[in-house]
């Protein structure tokens, strides 16, 4: 007979956290040695006393029951598992049993009936001492410490349990594996269960269920603690996860085991991201232009999904590999379709970022960098056409490109290792553009301050030595030719440095006239000549007021200022004129101040 047949599968279904909640002698207060008809009394009972909002009257059997008390349904449900023979027999194996197997009682049950948990507890472990028989005690001991544990993982699922509990189902944990790992060994045990089937009479019991149930009991463990690791990993309680884990591991049955029982439990997540992924690739296929919209929710619902599995299963592990690997290629080929259907080569290169962190596999990560560099040439390649098309505006796809790429190289720096070659690759890629495109306009338009601005908003997008140093010259050029314009000083022919060129470039006197006009205008009034014109023009009026008032003493400030005026009219000489003006204005003054004087003494 094969492994899988040996299985008890009935054992595996009921195997979850809620296996003493859902024990149908638990729910309905009922011994395990109760006959059909009692249980039917009991369930009209139960449910008249529902009806009528009264409490449940207590059963022959009713130890630690269940607060709230359980609803009709679950009644209901619970005495169908009692007419089950097989449901019936793995609810009696997780309950507690009478010490000798005709009784319908014992000390320790009756103790246990009336909430007295210590007294059962103590004689329980006296008689496990002493040797029970079939080892009853140590059994009830397993079940006990199995429910304690149970129920406080789920008052801690519901609501916040003390420190002090916290330590308590620690020990139930470990006191509940011991003596389920002493039972597996012990053929008195398994003799005592084969009888209780023989004692049912059932042709679907046979005493071949024994040796299924014991074969199949170590699984049954620890698929309970390994359900508690998946849900706490869906709520991502990486602590709970470590710790069931560790309970899976410390049962001793062998790590083959625990890795079919880790797999198993992790299956429902792997079939969720097989549905997914053939979702997202049907809807893709139904509207490629709005693939990119499938894809972002896509990975919204994948994210949770891998979370889960990367929390149960090592780094490396097969099972979180190829989930990772499969949800990255389903994202990347809906990626394709989307971007040879639209060309938005900007989405796709987020979307392809937001990918890249899901694949494991080298081939399927290999794939999204190659298709990284692929969307990053797009985008340069985009933003140095449409500045070549107007290259009087080419700031403006300049500035465009550095703004989008920004975010995109920083979270492609985050992403990739530092050693790794393609974040370099790309920096200087985009970098690169946007000097050559800052060139073209800078020659189209002698804009230097512009041109700094660009290449300094870009300057930190350098990664490689060349490039960075690139930069750093054309900076420095730049800088300078902004000063020079800033300061507007034209001259007949000079030899401009253009970014990127290898020598220098002549205008004639009439080509600088034409592309400075503007500035001309400007700096015209501030000019050193016209400062000097008015210099002298006032040397000359007050040279003259003093001549006409004074007499003789003028004369010195109107020729200065007349000598003045010819200076500039003769010569270039802006120096020579300014201190002829000068002269003739402090002249001019002069013979102004000795008319005062002369008033003033004689009035």
């Amino acid at each position: 007979m094969g492994k899988t047949e040996q299985e008890y599968q009935v054992l595996l279904e009921a195997a979850t956290p809620e296996l003493y909640r859902q024990n149908a002698f638990r729910i309905t207060g009922l011994p395990i040695t109760v006959g059909m008809g009692e249980v039917k009394r009991r369930a009209q009972s139960l449910s008249r006393a529902k009806r009528l909002g009264l409490n449940a009257p207590p059963g022959n059997g009713g130890y630690l029951p269940l607060q709230p008390p359980p609803d009709e349904d679950t009644v209901g449900r619970a005495v169908q598992r009692l007419h089950g023979p097989e449901s019936r027999l793995i609810d009696e194996f997780f309950w507690f049993w009478p010490e000798q197997p005709r009784l319908f009682e014992d000390g320790a049950l009756e103790h246990l009936r009336g909430n007295r948990i210590n007294e059962a507890l103590r004689l329980w472990l006296r008689h496990e001492q002493e040797g029970s028989e079939a080892r009853v005690s140590t059994h009830n001991l397993a079940v006990l410490c199995h429910l304690a544990a149970l129920d406080i993982e789920h008052k801690m699922a519901t609501r916040g349990v003390s420190d002090e509990k916290c330590r308590a189902r620690d020990v139930f944990w470990q006191e509940a594996f011991r003596r389920w790992g002493r039972l597996l060994k012990d053929e008195w045990f398994w003799s005592r269960l084969t009888a209780r089937i023989r004692q049912l009479d059932d042709p679907r019991l046979t005493t071949g269920t024994a040796r299924r149930i014991r074969k199949t009991l170590p699984k049954a463990i620890l698929l309970i603690n390994a359900r508690l690791a998946v849900r706490a990993a869906e709520k991502g309680d990486r602590l709970a996860v470590e710790r069931h884990l560790g309970l899976v591991r410390a049962l001793g049955v062998g790590e083959e085991l625990v890795e079919e029982v880790v797999r198993e439990v992790l299956q429902p997540a792997r079939e969720q991201v097989k549905m997914l992924c053939a979702s997202a690739r049907d809807r893709t296929e139904q509207n490629a232009r709005g693939a990119d919209q499938v894809v972002w929710k896509f990975l919204e619902g994948a994210w949770s999904l891998l979370a889960t599995i990367d929390l149960v299963m090592p780094d490396g592990h097969a099972v979180r590999d190829n989930a990772h690997n499969e949800i990255a290629a389903t994202a990347r080929d809906c990626l394709v379709v989307y971007g040879n259907e639209t060309e938005d080569w900007k989405q796709c290169l987020r979307l392809a970022e937001a990918c890249l962190p899901l694949s494991e596999q080298t081939q399927v990560r290999q794939l999204f960098e190659e298709d990284m560099e692929f969307l990053f040439t797009h985008l340069c390649g985009e933003a140095a056409q449409e500045a070549t098309a107007n290259v009087r505006q080419a700031y403006q796809p300049i500035r465009r490109l550095t703004e989008e790429a920004w975010p995109l190289l920083e979270a492609l720096d985050r992403i990739l290792p530092e050693d790794h070659p393609l974040p370099a690759k790309v920096h200087d890629m985009v970098a690169l553009t946007v000097r050559n495109c800052t060139v073209a306009y800078g020659k189209e338009t002698e804009d230097w301050g512009e041109c700094l601005r660009l290449l300094q908003a870009a300057f930190p997008l350098a990664a490689g030595l060349s490039v960075f140093t690139q930069y750093q010259e054309d900076i420095t050029a730049l800088r300078g030719l902004a000063e020079s314009r800033q300061r507007a000083r034209p001259a007949s022919v000079y030899r401009v440095p253009v970014p990127g060129l290898g020598h220098s470039q002549t205008r004639s006197p009439q080509a600088a006239r034409a592309k400075s006009a503007g500035t001309a205008k400007a700096a015209k009034r501030s000019s050193p000549r016209v400062r000097t014109s008015r210099l002298a023009i006032a040397s000359f009026v007050l040279g003259l007021l003093s001549l006409v008032t004074v007499g003789i003493t003028g004369i010195p400030g109107l020729i200065l200022g007349i000598s003045a005026m010819v200076s500039i009219r003769t010569s270039r000489g802006k120096v020579d004129g300014m201190d002829l003006a000068a002269a003739g204005v402090v002249a001019s003054v002069i013979g102004l101040l000795i008319l005062w004087g002369t008033i003033i003494s004689n009035p």
